[in-house]
């Protein structure tokens, strides 16, 4: 992995991190995990979410909900 100088969150994710605190760090990890699963997931098929194109792979139905347990607590993710 490439270390990025600039990295942004959404303003949103900001505010929320600044009002809760470390309270908010498990919906973080969680939001950031999903949000690379379905990066790798679109990279993996060739297409994007309902994207009908030639060079697609194959096709997925859904995610389905798995609960981790971490140092920060129950983590619910969106997995394949």
């Amino acid at each position: 992995m490439t270390y990025q100088n600039e990295f942004t969150l959404p303003v949103e994710l900001l505010e929320q991190i600044a009002s809760e605190g470390l309270d908010f760090l498990p919906e973080l990890v969680r939001i950031s995990i999903n949000a690379a699963e379905q990066i790798d997931r679109e990279n993996y098929l060739g297409a994007g979410h309902y994207d009908r194109t030639p060079d697609r792979r194959c096709h997925v139905n859904h995610f389905k909900p798995e609960m981790v347990k971490t140092h920060l607590g129950e983590i619910n993710f969106e997995v394949l």
